[in-house]
């Protein structure tokens, strides 16, 4: 699996949704869908990506790189 398969399932996963809802949310196909998750989608074009973001009500950065880590000004 790529890192954005992962961080799709993951999200998905954590929002309690299963590959149909998230296929109706984002207007892709089940099968699509399954393919990104396993890694097997290795071409993913950007609307595409934005379409799972949304779905998923993350940021297209999310999806590539995971969470992003809070940053503390000045010294913790």
């Amino acid at each position: 699996m790529n890192k954005i398969g992962i961080n799709v399932a993951s999200r998905r996963h954590e929002l309690g949704m299963i590959q149909e809802k998230l296929a109706e949310l984002s207007d892709l196909s089940i099968n699509f869908i399954s393919k990104v998750e396993r890694g097997a989608a290795t071409d993913i074009k950007a609307g595409t990506l934005q379409s799972l973001a949304k779905a998923l009500n993350v940021s297209m950065d999310e999806l590539m790189n995971g969470k992003m880590k809070e940053h503390h000004a000045g010294p913790l």
